[in-house]
C-alpha cells in the first residue's frame, strides 16, 4: 500500500542518494517530495518511491542503497556532476552488440568514482544516456582492460535517435 513518504524517508532518500551518486543528487528527493509516495517492506524500512504512480527508487534491502528505474535514471543523470558514476561506450557497438553487458571492447573511459557494484550510468561519447548498470569492476581495474564483462544493464533506455548527435 502506497503512503506518502514521510520526513524521515525523505532524509534517507537524501543521504542514500548524496551517498551514491555524490553531492546534490539528494536535492531531487527535496525536489519531488511533494510528489512522493513510498511502499514499505515489512520492517518499516522503504521497498519503493513513487512519483506521479511511477515507481522511481527501488530500495535494495541488504544494503539500503538504491535501484534506478527508467524514470529516475533521466532525473538522476541530469542533476549530478558530469564526472560521475559514468562507463563511456562505443555508442554503435554497445547498440549492436550489448544485451546484459557491457564489455570491455565497447568501453571507451570510464569517471574514476566507479567501484565494484556501484549503480552506473552507461553514456556514448556525446554524454547520452543509453542505458543503467552496475559496475562490476572498479575504475582502477577498468583502466586498460582488454576483454571481459564491465558492467550489468539494468535498463537501456530509448531514445531519440534524432536527438544524438553523431
Amino acid at each position: 500500500m502506497k503512503h506518502r513518504a514521510t520526513s524521515d524517508d525523505l532524509a534517507f532518500l537524501y543521504s542514500v542518494l548524496n551517498y551514491q551518486f555524490g553531492r546534490g543528487a539528494g536535492a531531487l528527493a527535496v525536489e519531488l517530495s511533494s510528489r512522493l509516495y513510498v511502499t514499505r517492506y515489512s520492517g518499516g524500512l522503504p521497498r519503493v518511491f513513487f512519483v506521479d504512480d511511477k515507481p522511481f527508487f527501488y530500495v535494495n534491502p541488504k544494503t539500503g542503497t538504491i535501484t534506478l528505474s527508467e524514470y529516475s535514471a533521466r532525473h538522476v543523470f541530469e542533476n549530478v556532476d558530469k564526472s560521475c558514476k559514468r562507463i563511456v561506450v562505443d555508442r554503435r557497438v554497445f547498440l549492436e552488440h550489448a544485451r546484459g553487458s557491457v564489455l570491455a571492447p565497447a568501453v571507451k573511459a570510464v569517471t574514476g568514482d566507479v567501484r565494484r557494484g556501484d549503480e552506473v550510468f552507461i553514456v556514448d561519447e556525446s554524454d547520452v544516456l543509453l542505458a543503467i548498470g552496475k559496475s562490476l569492476l572498479g575504475a582502477r581495474e577498468l583502466k586498460g582492460l582488454k576483454r571481459g564483462e564491465v558492467a550489468r544493464v539494468r535498463r537501456r533506455l530509448a531514445y531519440d535517435e534524432k536527438s544524438v548527435q553523431r
